[in-house]
């Protein structure tokens, strides 16, 4: 609850017109039932009068004037007499006026209540939609924040269901909190109080049945926390499922896993019904529980008033004066029970939003940032990197350094460490050990922005946003023109394909690209990183969908930028990366080789193993 509190107290505006309409509302209930009650008790005395004309009270002077000043006149001799006596005065000779009196003001009450009831709801509507918008958008940017690690072991439609289908929980809980929470106590509070002030042997019954119903409550909260989280958890494998199985559409259809895949399905929904109807068989007990022991109060009150009245120590009118006011009040028994179910669900869902929000964020203050421009020069100092869980360090007591403008190929087995190094040179990965300088400056010394903003990213898989060519290739610069857009497309060999499309550069590319062959989407990633025109490149099997010419031609387009920037490039065919300045060759997560193609070749060791592999042992250099 703290979790969502937090929130609630930065729309000051919206939580202050909320309370106040709350308070008005309750003031005016209570005006409603102490109406309500006096006009059945009035109803009971005229009864009286006309079975048995009441002769022991003098007959109340007729009165004179304005409607307001009869009205004051009443109210006098009201106060003056008591409440019996008082109404026995003045229905000697004012019965219509009284009844007039009291219909125009029960009708102006319930006027400004249903106005201030509707203030109420909409206020409180809009506070709960102005917090969940707020808490969304918090969470957003903090998932910007987390690190790449953390993506890597949650899953992304996990992460869509907490801010999607906890949030919306928070948000229908909050819409009904403050009439659960304030209203309804303020109103069985006051109303206990007054109450106990009409009669205080029916009040004690009324608490007795209270204090039972919460004590019912009690016992299935414990039991309702776990059924709403389940039922969480399970809305949030489903929201899993049908995220990976879009995804993978295509490897469903053609390894003919639709049954199977609606097998899973289906087994993810039954579960989730099955939270489902328990939670709601849980939430819906609530309404009859209290309806229940409401009637078993009235019943026992009634029986107890009839017991009274027999015994002559009670009127009628007592009874119903009580019972009228109880009855509207009641309503918000069954509020205030409901405050039980609420603080479980929204207890729920910020416990599930809090496990985001405690994951610390890599956007932390670094100490001492200092602008920095990065001319490309590199140096690894001994670093170490583990991934969690792994049996053994990805990099082991790594060192080497490059200078600027430098095209460095890391080549060696597949999980050798390659592109270890790679998520390492822009902080997506930190080293246990070791220190990583830029220009000579420890990584950690400079800002993330800074940082990344030297450098841009080819990797193997294609990340492409559903939007237009010109909008994914823009992703590099935003402010870039329109002429630097095209030409980035020209240096990727994109630029006459994207205007034989229909609308050019605004033709969308649709869902991850699909619409493009696997070598248009690479080469788009291309585009985008030549737009930004880092000082550091990072090429992770950046030609790897190509074919053989189109590789060349990119290739072709590349050299130029590689010649004025840093190049790191990871290659499993060897034959891209023979002209590189430097070549370092990994194994186990350590540099085996490194050195010139021409003297790793003439070395005959791990590259040229590798090379011989590949090439075939009578292909030479």
């Amino acid at each position: 609850m703290k979790f969502v509190i937090s929130f609630l107290l930065r729309e000051r505006l919206w939580l202050g017109l909320t309370l106040v309409t709350v308070l008005l509302s309750a003031a005016l209930t209570l005006a409603q039932a102490g109406l309500f009650s006096q006009f059945a008790t009035l109803l009971v005395r005229l009864n009286e009068k006309r079975v048995a004309p009441v002769t022991a009270v003098a007959p109340a002077p007729r009165h004179g004037g304005t409607f307001f000043e009869k009205t004051i006149e009443i109210v006098k001799v009201w106060r003056a007499e008591g409440n019996r006596a008082g109404m026995e005065r003045v229905i000697a000779e004012e019965s219509a006026f009284f009844i007039l009196l009291f219909g125009g003001m029960a009708l102006v009450v319930v006027l400004f209540l249903n106005l201030f009831n509707y203030l109420k709801d909409l206020s409180a509507g809009y506070l709960a939609v102005r917090v969940a918008t707020r808490i969304r958008q918090r969470l957003f940017e903090h998932v910007l924040t987390l690190p790449s690690p953390f993506f890597k072991s949650h899953a992304s439609g996990d992460l869509v269901a907490r801010s999607l289908a906890d949030i919306q929980l928070i948000q229908q809980e909050l819409c009904s909190a403050f009439e659960m929470v304030l209203l309804a106590p303020i109103m069985l509070i006051s109303g206990l109080g007054v109450l106990f002030a009409m009669n205080r042997d029916f009040a004690l019954i009324l608490l007795g049945v209270g204090v039972a119903a919460v004590l019912v409550m009690q016992l299935a909260l414990a039991a309702l926390k776990r059924i709403i989280h389940a039922a969480q958890s399970r809305l949030a494998d489903l929201t899993r499922l049908l995220q990976q199985v879009t995804y993978a559409i295509d490897i469903v259809k053609i390894y003919g896993r639709e049954p199977f895949e609606r097998g899973r399905y289906a087994t993810t929904v039954a579960r989730f019904l099955v939270r489902s109807l328990q939670e709601h068989a849980l939430v819906r007990l609530v309404r009859p529980l209290t309806e229940f022991l409401g009637a078993l109060a009235i019943i026992v009150i009634v029986l107890y008033g009839a017991s009274r009245i027999w015994a002559g120590g009670m009127t009628l009118d007592e009874i119903l004066h009580f019972i009228i006011f109880l009855i509207v009040i009641s309503p918000f028994v069954y509020k205030f029970a409901n405050i039980f179910v609420m603080r479980q669900r929204i207890r729920v869902a910020s416990e599930r939003l809090k496990e985001v929000f405690d994951r610390q964020g890599e956007l932390s203050p670094i100490p001492g940032p200092r602008p920095v421009r990065l001319d490309g020069s590199v140096v690894f100092d001994k670093v170490c990197f583990k991934y969690p869980g792994a049996n053994r360090p990805a990099l082991w007591n790594v060192s080497f350094e490059t200078t600027a403008n430098q095209e460095i190929a890391l080549v060696g087995p597949s999980g050798s460490g390659k592109s270890t190094v790679i998520s390492l040179l822009p902080a997506l990965l930190r080293p246990d050990s070791g220190r990583i300088l830029f220009d000579g400056h420890d990584s950690r010394e400079l800002s993330l922005a800074e940082l990344r903003g030297a450098m841009a990213l080819v990797s193997q898989e294609t990340l492409l946003f559903p939007a237009s060519f010109r909008e994914n290739i823009r992703y590099g610069r935003l402010e870039a023109s329109h002429g630097e857009i095209e030409e980035a497309a020209r240096v990727a060999g994109l630029h006459e394909f994207i205007l034989s499309r229909p609308q050019g550069y605004e033709t969308l590319i649709g869902e991850r690209g699909m619409q493009l062959s696997g070598g248009q989407r690479q080469r788009m990633t291309i585009a985008r990183a030549v737009l930004k025109n880092p000082r550091i490149l990072l090429l992770d099997e950046a030609t790897s969908a190509l074919d053989s010419e189109s590789e060349r031609q990119v290739q072709d387009a590349l050299e130029p930028l590689m010649r004025r920037q840093t190049t790191f490039v990871v290659a499993h065919r060897l034959s891209t990366i023979l002209g590189a300045d430097r070549i370092l060759v990994f194994e186990d997560g350590e540099i085996a080789e490194e050195g010139t193609s021409e003297f790793l070749l003439a070395k005959d060791g791990l590259f040229a193993r590798l090379w011989r592999h590949q090439a075939g042992a009578s292909q030479g250099l």
